[in-house]
């Protein structure tokens, strides 16, 4: 078994499906489609395969509000809602069905609450 650990941190761009790649992915050579996000870095991409776009969806809001938070980003543009935490991904540009669901904007109430318990 393969374990391999990527600092969150790290994350120049969450790129959600097969959206225009950054510089930092430029010469990426896998295919990408509808359901993959792909971890951008400065060497470096990881792509994965979800089982639909709503998991896509829900995998590159957990990444970006995780990411954002290891940042200090709590003062971001739109952090009261959710295509707002988007900012710098590929999800900031409605392509194809790249929108929020109803699961998404779930979990980042999830994340806030949770949040909002380790601040007191």
């Amino acid at each position: 078994k393969n374990v391999r650990q990527v600092p969150l941190i790290e994350l120049l761009e969450i790129i959600a499906g097969n959206a225009v790649l950054g510089k930092a992915c430029e010469n990426l050579e896998t295919p990408l489609d509808e359901q993959t996000v792909t971890l951008a870095m400065k060497d470096e991409c990881i792509t994965f395969r979800l089982n639909d776009i709503e998991e896509r969806d829900i995998m590159a809001l957990c990444l970006t509000l995780f990411r954002n938070e290891l940042r200090g980003d709590r003062g971001m543009q739109g952090a009261n809602d959710p295509a707002g935490l988007f900012a710098h991904t590929s999800l900031s540009h409605d392509h194809s069905g790249n929108s929020l669901d109803l699961k998404s904007k779930a979990a980042l109430k999830v994340f806030k609450s949770a949040r909002g318990a380790k601040d007191q």
